[in-house]
């Protein structure tokens, strides 16, 4: 028996549930920049970072999310400066602004009932300043895999000296600056929230627990 876990064809701009879209530059290629992009439909999540993609159902993209945040919180604790020299723009100030509320607060982990395709957890490390790992099963709505093993893909978020973010999606690494990562952090947060709490408010518009607006 095949193992499935197709919900709908993702198709790229496609009666998308949200969709937000970035240009980052390539950490060590001067001038050399890519799109990011974060997208949900059908209660899958798709992370696009130049031609790689991933996907995600909304638990595991919140558990990646709230590494991805808690990565964020070990690098502030060691420069604390950092996120005052990101630009002025309004998005920018909100992001900041929305880590530092939840940082303040020490609001970390919200978790959502588990599905069953894998979790990530906090690995011990004395290389890294923050690690955390697991093993996720797959979604990806085009591909017909044979088995759940098939499926399954190491995944790890963590900071070493606490100026970067390292990725790794299975085979697949990807290093982010720290405003890369909150961008990340903050999208995520908001495709895979969304999901849960679409009929309650919108997701380019609702409010945070903090007071704060989504941009």
């Amino acid at each position: 028996m095949n193992y499935s876990q197709n919900v709908c064809d993702l198709e790229y701009g496609t009666d998308l549930e949200y969709e937000e879209l970035e240009e980052f530059h390539w950490l060590g290629r001067d001038g050399v920049t890519y799109e990011a992009s974060i997208a949900l439909q059908c209660k899958i999540i798709r992370v696009t970072l130049d031609h790689f993609e991933q996907y995600f159902t909304t638990h595991q993209a919140a558990d990646v999310a709230w590494c991805v945040f808690d990565a964020l919180v070990a690098i502030e604790e060691i420069n604390p400066e950092l996120f005052s020299s990101f630009d002025s723009s309004a998005k920018a100030k909100a992001y900041v602004d929305t880590f530092k509320c939840f940082a303040s607060d020490r609001i970390s982990g919200t978790k959502f009932p588990e599905d069953g395709l894998g979790s990530l957890g906090i690995l011990s490390d004395p290389d890294y300043l923050f690690i955390a790992g697991g093993e996720l099963v797959d979604p990806d709505p085009r591909v017909e895999f044979r088995s759940r093993e098939d499926a399954i893909f190491r995944m790890f978020v963590a900071t070493e000296i606490g100026d970067t973010i390292e990725m790794v999606f299975g085979g697949y690494m990807l290093e982010f600056t720290a405003k890369q990562a909150l961008w990340l952090w903050f999208h995520l947060s908001i495709a895979s929230d969304s999901w849960h709490h679409r009929s309650a408010r919108n997701p380019s518009s609702g409010s945070l627990k903090c007071g704060l607006q989504w941009p």
